[in-house]
Formats: structure tokens, sequence, C-alpha cells
């Protein structure tokens, strides 16, 4: 599955996360899940912000920890992909 099947529900939640990690806006979405999937959900999602944060910082980062950061977010996405077989439009 890619963001082009998406539902408009499903574009919508995928731009309000978005947004909620670009603003710093807290996300208030309840989502149907297993505790592991929440959690493995969230751990792209910590991934994501923590990458944006990364490149928001300009020249006060490095670009070892903007490569480190980005890694993290791969992993975490890619780990979240193969598990569920759900590609993630972040």
């Amino acid at each position: 599955m890619n963001s082009d099947n998406l539902t408009p529900i499903g574009k919508l939640f995928f731009t309000s996360l978005l947004a909620s990690i670009t603003n710093g806006v807290p996300f208030n979405w309840k989502l149907k899940a297993t505790p592991e999937q929440t959690q493995d959900f969230m751990s792209v999602i910590k991934a994501t912000k923590e990458a944006h944060e990364e490149i928001k910082k300009g020249n006060q980062t490095t670009v070892q920890n903007l490569m480190d950061k980005m890694n993290a977010k791969n992993e975490a996405l890619s780990n979240f992909e193969s598990k569920y077989g759900f590609k993630l439009p972040i």
C-alpha cells in the first residue's frame, strides 16, 4: 500500500500527524491497535520527530548527528513496514 491508496480519512490522519510533529502541537486522535502496534507506531513517530528537530537546528548540528537521526527514522519505519505490511507516508 502506498499513500495514493489512502482514504480521505487516512490522508487527514497523516496530515494531522505531520502537522503535530512540525508544530509541536499535541496529536489528539484515538487509534485502535494492539499495545505492540501502538508502541511500534510511536517509535516511528518519535524517530521522525527527532530527525525533524535535528534538521531544524540548521548550522547547530553536524552531518553525523543528522545522519544518525535520519538512519534511526528509516530503520524504525522499515521495521514497522516489514512487520505490518503497511507503508506509512512519512
